[in-house]
C-alpha cells in the first residue's frame, strides 16, 4: 500500500459561476471514505450571475450541508468560524475542515464592501475570475478588455488580504496576474495550472498554462503553483501521464522552489481529460508514488500534498 502522506484533510468547498442552473449542496462530496481524501475538491457550483444576497444564503444552507456531513465525533465546525479549518497553529493535524471558497468574484458585483459581507460568512478564499471577464480583470481565456487589474480589481485584492482572505489568480490574464502580484501584501495562489511548454511557431499554447514567468511572479509573492492532472499536447511536446505530471513538479521545485508547488484544485471528475494513472482523488496515493520516483523525498511529498498550502492559508487568514 503507498505511504499516506497527508497531515490533514482540507476540503476547499468552491462556490462556481459557470452553471446556468443553480445545484444544491452535496454532503457526499465534502469527505469521500477514501484513504487519500484531497487536500482540495469542489463542492458546490452556483447559477451563473448569482447576486450578493443569493450566494450569502446558499453559503449559509452550506454551513448547514456540511453539519450534515460530518459523522458524528469526525469533526466539530462552527459556521463563520475562522474560514471552517481547525486551529493549524495549536499542532491540530489531523480535523478534517472544510474551506469555503468563491470562483469568480462576479457576485461582489461592483462594490467592495461585499468582500467583507463574504468574508463574515465564512469565506477564505476568492478566485478572481473565472471563464467570464468581469469587472475586476481579464480572463487568460478572452481577449484583454481591461488591460489587466481594474481599480475594482486593486480594491477587491487589497481588501481581501486586510480581512485576511486567500487570493487566487487562477484564470487570470498575464497582465492581470502581473498587476495583483505587484501590489500584493502577501501570498497569493493559482490554485490550478501547470507550466506552459516552449512556444512553437505559429501554434496556439494550450489554455490554462503560465509561463515561467507568470510562475515567478507567484512565487515571489510567498505563493504557491497549484497544479492539476489536465491532460494536454502542444506540437511534439505532451503532458499525458501521472509521471509527466510528477516530472514537472520535480522541475517547478528547480526552477522556483518546493515551497512555491502544490497539489492544486479541479482534480475530480468535472476535467475533460486527465492524465493516465489518475482518475480522481483515490490516486492521490499513485501520485505521491510518481513524485517519488520522480526524485522528490517523503518531506517534499507532504509539503506538496498538503503542507504548502495548510502553511500558506494559515498565513494568509492571519
Amino acid at each position: 500500500m503507498p505511504n499516506r502522506f497527508f497531515i490533514t484533510t482540507l476540503i476547499l468547498l468552491s462556490f462556481s459561476f459557470t452553471s446556468a442552473q443553480e445545484i444544491p449542496l452535496s454532503a457526499g462530496l465534502l469527505f469521500p471514505d477514501v484513504p487519500y481524501a484531497g487536500v482540495t475538491g469542489t463542492g458546490a457550483v452556483t447559477s451563473l450571475g448569482l447576486g450578493t444576497a443569493s450566494l450569502l444564503r446558499q453559503l449559509d444552507c452550506g454551513a448547514v450541508g456540511i453539519g450534515a456531513a460530518l459523522r458524528p465525533g469526525f469533526a466539530s465546525l462552527e459556521a463563520k468560524h475562522a474560514g471552517w479549518v481547525p486551529d493549524f497553529r495549536a499542532g491540530d493535524r489531523s480535523t478534517p475542515a472544510a474551506v469555503f471558497a468563491i470562483e469568480g468574484g462576479d457576485c461582489l458585483q461592483g462594490d467592495p464592501a461585499n468582500v467583507d459581507a463574504f468574508h463574515r460568512s465564512g469565506v477564505r478564499l476568492i478566485t478572481l475570475m473565472h471563464y467570464t471577464p468581469n469587472d475586476i480583470g481579464d480572463i487568460m481565456t478572452g481577449t484583454a478588455r481591461h488591460g489587466g487589474l481594474t481599480p475594482f480589481g486593486r480594491q477587491v485584492v487589497e481588501r481581501m488580504q486586510a480581512l485576511g482572505m486567500v487570493v487566487d489568480a487562477a484564470h487570470a490574464h498575464p497582465l492581470t496576474l502581473k498587476a495583483v502580484a505587484a501590489i500584493a501584501s502577501g501570498p497569493i495562489i493559482d490554485s490550478h495550472t501547470s507550466p506552459a511548454p516552449p512556444a512553437e511557431g505559429g501554434l496556439k499554447l494550450p489554455a490554462r498554462m503560465r509561463s515561467w514567468e507568470e510562475l515567478e511572479w507567484i512565487a515571489r509573492t510567498g505563493g504557491l503553483v497549484c497544479t492539476w492532472p489536465l491532460k494536454a499536447q502542444y506540437g511534439g511536446w505532451q503532458r499525458a501521464t501521472i509521471e509527466d505530471w510528477a516530472r514537472e513538479t520535480v522541475e517547478i521545485k528547480r526552477r522556483i522552489g518546493i515551497e512555491h508547488v502544490a497539489l492544486g484544485t479541479d482534480g475530480g471528475g468535472g476535467l475533460p481529460r486527465r492524465v493516465s494513472g489518475y482518475d480522481g482523488y483515490r490516486d492521490l496515493g499513485r501520485l505521491a508514488d510518481a513524485l517519488m520516483t520522480a526524485g522528490l523525498s517523503a518531506a517534499e511529498v507532504r509539503v506538496y500534498l498538503g503542507g504548502n498550502f495548510v502553511r500558506v492559508f494559515t498565513s494568509c487568514i492571519g
